[in-house]
């Protein structure tokens, strides 16, 4: 933990990064709730585009004098909950070991440290997400309702930071036919929780928007002909659809999507494929905004190159683990939730990092045998992800040190 804490706090003192990106929008509606008392554009419309969850967090610190750094701080903390609950996790699906393992190899993840010192709803999800999966792993052992409620509370909580997880806690019941009547109470928890913000969103603009309503720009991202497996400026939507109002817009996203989608299952295909690379690939984007660093320059490039295939031989390791790791098939299930997600609307290697935690304790099953007593499969493991993970070294390397070298 003291190792967690050291390596989170020093992106954030060694630059106060601003807020970037979506950041910036957080950053103005939260101090639009103080100031003004409504949920609105700095020109006062009211939206429901952006979830509420991560700007009531917001709104909430300032309120209590909380500056930006101060909220830094308080994310730095959040990380530490991450690694704690990830640890619990790894404790109960592996034994001790593994959940050592877990925690050393969470408190070194790069991403997990950056996102610490951005504006950003990365760090505070994933304690909420890891918080649901301990839960979860509880409800599967004990079928217990106080427990299948705290999932309800951390699941619900969750989905208005991230509205993409507002089918979760019926998936949850899906995966567990066995466990219906506790995660049924999980399911109602999460929608009393969801219940206050959807009747604002009614009240407001006279549809039903259960959390946002950013839906069919986040569709259409995902099935246009330019669309890439990532994130697309919404500058490249047709004209048609930026001149209207923001309810109308995801509805007419969402039908130029479908007729996409429907005229193109070739490139549907493709594109899925696209969504799916996109997830794993390094993230870039968040050490570039946590560090102010320029794309351009060579300390970044190199850094970047090398950072980035910690986390991605991480993730092979753990999809490689996975299939006998402690419910597995239900890890295995989320994990499809997110691609199916993912390949709905489009990816961002971010969008991984709430699973993360799970895919750290399936690789720690790899160092977490008895020293005493391994099998030949035991050791196979043990040599397979570390000539693995010196491949992925090497190949880095030799790739990045060219680019830099190459680089104007």
């Amino acid at each position: 933990m003291l190792l967690a804490l050291v390596l989170r706090l020093v992106p954030v003192c060694w630059n106060n990064q601003p807020p970037v990106s979506d950041g910036i929008m957080y950053h103005q509606l939260a101090r639009s709730l103080i100031e003004v008392g409504t949920y609105s554009y700095a020109d006062g419309t009211a939206t429901a585009y952006w979830p509420p969850g991560y700007p009531l967090l917001l709104c909430g610190l300032y309120t209590l004098g909380f500056s930006l750094l101060a909220v830094k701080l308080f994310q730095v903390a959040l990380g530490l909950i991450s690694v704690w609950l990830a640890f619990l996790i790894g404790c109960r699906l592996a034994g001790t070991k593994a959940g050592l393992w877990t925690s050393l190899l969470l408190a070194v993840h790069p991403y997990h440290i950056f996102y610490c010192n951005l504006i950003l709803t990365e760090t505070l999800f994933v304690a909420l997400f890891a918080g649901s999966l301990l839960f979860y792993c509880r409800v599967q052992e004990s079928s217990s309702f106080k427990d299948a409620g705290l999932l309800g509370l951390f699941t619900g909580a969750g989905i208005l930071v991230r509205p993409f997880f507002i089918m979760l806690p019926a998936f949850f019941i899906l995966l567990s036919p066995k466990r219906f009547k506790p995660l049924l109470l999980t399911l109602f928890i999460s929608a009393i929780i969801i219940a206050p913000w959807t009747l604002r969103n009614y009240r407001v603009f006279h549809k039903l928007i259960p959390v946002s309503s950013n839906g069919g720009i986040n569709f259409w991202i995902g099935h246009n002909p330019k669309t890439t497996g990532g994130f697309q400026a919404t500058g490249n939507l047709p004209l048609s659809i930026q001149q209207a109002d923001e309810n109308a817009q995801s509805t007419m996203a969402y039908r130029d999507g479908f007729k996409y989608a429907l005229m193109h299952p070739a490139e549907e295909l493709g594109h899925s494929c696209l969504k799916i690379w996109w997830l794993f690939m390094p993230d870039y984007g968040s050490l570039m905004w946590a560090g102010s660093l320029d794309t351009g320059n060579k300390f970044f490039i190199l850094t970047a190159g090398l950072l980035g295939f910690y986390p991605l031989a991480l993730a092979f390791a753990g999809l490689w683990g996975l299939i006998k790791l402690k419910y597995g098939f239900l890890w295995q299930g989320i994990l499809f939730y997110i691609l199916g997600v993912c390949c709905l609307f489009f990816s961002q290697p971010r969008y991984l990092l709430p699973f993360t935690p799970v895919l750290v304790i399936s690789a720690a099953t790899l160092f977490a045998g008895d020293s005493s007593i391994q099998n030949s499969q035991t050791l196979i493991k043990k040599r397979f992800f570390a000539v693995f993970l010196i491949i992925f070294i090497i190949v880095g390397i030799i790739y990045w040190g060219l680019r830099y070298l190459l680089s104007p």
